[in-house]
């Protein structure tokens, strides 16, 4: 049974690798979906046909098994696009003859409030690469061309040396469906990108398996992948989070009026007592002193839970 559910996802999977032209990124995002409802689909030991069995109430207890799982509802939403996707394909091919998925709706998206750094935070984040040691000048390298550039991820982990053109100061990279983009790069980040591809010279002689075309590599010469570089921007970033901890406050309390819709007054009235993380509702004394208990969507929480855990440390050793 389930071998025809491999064999149509592999072909699914090179039809948007070589017709649609999907980025490396995209592929493994959709592969990984469709996994997960494999994934499903053996749990419920299904026989015969899969396909044939894939009805309405089947995807409405694969939409429990996801929130089983405690998913963000854009993950769940992109999951359920992925399968609308797979199905249609199959429709075309003459594997189905209707599509099961068109009646589902996906979750509402909650429209997220940008997160992002201010100038001083940039200016502070850039000086945390100590520059005692080639690691060091790789890392500030990475971040100087985020900064810099403002690429993406992706786009900068497939830099080659070819890449970089420092005479013009630009770098071409190849973003969504292959397409070239031309970015110009600041002076200060291509003096610290300099730097580093002349010390990368002497910390890989000798070392016949290097990647030579690569400029970001690991301690095994290899190229850095995607999620690697994400981890190392995210090292740093949590090193000033201290300095964004109002910033942090500030958004805790957009989320909160987001989530809950609760009045100004409520809102200021909370207490640590108030809220449950762990049933993900908040208890308000509303108008006449009646208390209200609200429902607070998962991400609002993640942002007071870190609020909260900063707080500790901001106020470490005020007696007030």
């Amino acid at each position: 049974m389930m071998k025809d559910f491999e064999k149509e996802t592999k072909s699914f999977i090179q039809h948007i690798q070589r017709e649609k032209n999907f980025s490396e990124n995209t592929v493994i995002s959709y592969r990984n979906d469709l996994s997960d409802f494999g994934e499903f689909l053996k749990e419920r030991n299904l026989q015969g046909n899969p396909f044939h069995q894939v009805d309405r109430l089947l995807l409405r207890d694969f939409l429990v098994f996801l929130k089983r799982k405690r998913l963000k509802e854009v993950t769940i939403a992109h999951k359920i696009f992925v399968l609308r996707s797979f199905f249609k394909y199959l429709l075309r091919k003459g594997k189905i003859f209707s599509d099961p998925v068109s009646f589902l709706s996906s979750p509402k998206r909650k429209k997220g409030l940008p997160t992002f750094l201010t100038i001083s935070q940039m200016e502070s984040l850039l000086k945390l690469p100590l520059r005692k040691s080639f690691w060091d000048l790789r890392d500030l390298a990475i971040l100087e061309l985020f900064y810099s550039t403002g690429m993406r991820l992706s786009e900068l982990a497939n830099l080659d040396l070819s890449s970089v053109d420092f005479q013009g100061e630009v770098v071409r990279v190849l973003g969504k469906g292959k397409k070239e983009r031309i970015i110009p790069v600041g002076r200060e980040a291509l003096e610290v990108l300099e730097k580093y591809l002349n010390l990368r010279k002497s910390a890989f002689k000798g070392r016949s398996r290097m990647n030579g075309e690569a400029i970001f590599l690991n301690r095994s010469g290899k190229r850095l992948s995607a999620r690697t570089i994400g981890r190392i921007v995210k090292k740093y970033a949590t090193q000033i989070s201290e300095e964004s901890f109002w910033g942090l406050r500030d958004l805790a309390i957009l989320e909160l009026f987001y989530s809950t819709g609760m009045r100004l007054s409520e809102l200021a009235n909370l207490d640590l007592s108030s809220v449950d993380f762990q049933g993900e509702v908040v208890r308000v004394l509303g108008k006449g002193k009646k208390e209200r208990i609200i429902p607070v969507g998962r991400e609002a929480l993640e942002v007071l839970e870190k609020y909260l855990n900063l707080r500790k440390s901001a106020f470490k050793g005020r007696s007030r």
